[in-house]
C-alpha cells in the first residue's frame, strides 16, 4: 500500500486533500446522512480533538475527543446513545525503507450525555507507538458522531487538515478500509485500556456489549 498525500490549491485558499491514485477517478461521494435528530434531544458536536503521548512507564498515545452538548430545540438537556467513531492513520516506513500507511478504527457509545462537555478517549498501545515511531503531529484523524442511530454532519473540529472535504474522507476510508479491519481491536476506547477508571480522566458510562462498558 503506497498512497501519498498532496496538497491542492482551490482559488486563493489552500485546501488539503487526500490523493489516492486508485480512487482518483471515483465520484468521492459519501453515504447520505440519516434523518435528523428529534427536537427533544440535546445536540452533540465535536469541540476539539487532542492527541498526546503518555508515559506511565510506556508511551501510550491518547486521542481525547472533546464533545460539547447543547440543549435541544425543545430544551432537552440529555443526549442518549451517542456513538463516537474514531479513524486514525499515519504514514510509516518499513524495515526495507518502503513507505506505507497504517490505519486504526475504534468506537465507543455513551449511554447518555448531559448538557455541558464530555471526553471520549481512545488509546494506541506502546508497542505500536514505538514500532512505528508514531508522533502526534503525523497523525490524521476523522471523528464521526452517531446519535440515536443518526449520523451527524462532520464538523471541521472533527477532522485533521487533510480530511476536511467529503471527497478526501471518502478516499481515506476507501483506501484504508482493509487496514482498519486488519487492525481491529488495537486502538481501544478508554474503558478497555489501562486508563479505565482513572480519576484524572473522567468518562461517561458506555453501552455494554461488544464495546464493553463500565
Amino acid at each position: 500500500m503506497h498512497p501519498w498525500i498532496v496538497r491542492c490549491l482551490a482559488g486563493a485558499a489552500a485546501l488539503a486533500c487526500l490523493h489516492v491514485p486508485s480512487l482518483a477517478a471515483s465520484s468521492g461521494a459519501v453515504p447520505a446522512l440519516q434523518p435528523a435528530l428529534a427536537p427533544d434531544a440535546a445536540e452533540v458536536s465535536v469541540r476539539e480533538v487532542r492527541v498526546a503521548q503518555l508515559r506511565p512507564g510506556a508511551p501510550w498515545l491518547e486521542v481525547d475527543v472533546r464533545l460539547a452538548v447543547a440543549p435541544g430545540r425543545s430544551g432537552a438537556r440529555h443526549a442518549d446513545r451517542v456513538r463516537v467513531v474514531l479513524r486514525l492513520a499515519y504514514e510509516t516506513a518499513s524495515v526495507a525503507g518502503e513507505r506505507a500507511w497504517r490505519g486504526f478504527q475504534a468506537e465507543a457509545e455513551a449511554v447518555s450525555l448531559a448538557v455541558g462537555s464530555a471526553s471520549v478517549r481512545f488509546y494506541l498501545p506502546p508497542e505500536v507507538v514505538e514500532r512505528d515511531r508514531v508522533r502526534a503531529e503525523n497523525l490524521h484523524h476523522w471523528v464521526e458522531l452517531v446519535q440515536e442511530g443518526a449520523t451527524q454532519p462532520t464538523s471541521q473540529a472533527a477532522v485533521s487538515t487533510l480530511l476536511r472535504t467529503d471527497e478526501a474522507r471518502a478516499r481515506f476510508v476507501g483506501r484504508l478500509g482493509d487496514e482498519f479491519a486488519r487492525n481491529s481491536g488495537i486502538l481501544v476506547p478508554q474503558h478497555l485500556s489501562p486508563f479505565a477508571g482513572d480519576p484524572g480522566r473522567p468518562a461517561p458510562t458506555f453501552v455494554r456489549g461488544q464495546l464493553g462498558g463500565r
